[in-house]
């Protein structure tokens, strides 16, 4: 191990403990992933969650190797791939995820099935959740809400205290602020 570093596998759910070699799933690990795990959990709403740490530079959104970002609960919930993040005390968890070059940061929570992709930025104390996607170019931020099925694409930014719902889609250039709540179902 490197300075009690371990390094996550995304090979099986349960192995957490290599930084270099073959892990227990039989994968061969190396040094260009994209984090590892700190040894630092919180719990947060009864589930454990540890601290990332950057295993390489990640210059979209200026992060250096070693430097520490947000939470995850597994290694499903940050993807290795491309130079996606997890900043500061933002927290990835259950099923969420964050791939592609998307941005998690400030206090923003991702969860339930939800989630984050492209170039997308979900920040400030923004929620994801359920089985949401927010993806494209998509900002949602300050105390905005996204649920349900909903959809966040394309350049469009979900703020204030705004709320997507059920099987809303925003996109293009749209604007959802102050505090409109958004909910278009299936079948209306």
């Amino acid at each position: 191990m490197e300075g009690g570093v371990v390094a996550v596998c995304t090979a099986s759910a349960s192995c957490l403990s290599v930084a270099v070699g073959t892990c227990e799933a039989g994968v061969q690990h190396d040094l260009l992933q994209t984090f590892s795990v700190f040894p630092l959990e919180i719990s947060y709403k009864g589930i454990v969650l540890s601290r990332i740490r950057a295993r390489k530079d990640l210059p979209t959104h200026g992060v250096r190797k070693g430097d520490l970002g947000g939470f995850v609960q597994s290694p499903f919930n940050l993807s290795h791939k491309g130079d996606c993040w997890i900043k500061d005390d933002a927290k990835v968890y259950e099923k969420g995820s964050v791939k592609n070059n998307a941005l998690v940061c400030g206090n923003a929570v991702v969860k339930g099935s939800s989630r984050v992709q492209g170039q997308a930025v979900v920040k400030d104390n923004a929620c994801i959740s359920s089985h949401a996607v927010v993806g494209i170019d998509a900002v949602v931020k300050d105390n905005a809400r996204v649920y349900g099925y909903a959809s966040i694409r394309g350049s469009a930014v979900v703020k204030d205290n705004a709320k997507v719902c059920a099987s809303s889609i925003v996109d293009e250039n749209m604007v959802i602020s102050g505090d409109m709540e958004l909910a278009v179902s299936d079948g209306m």
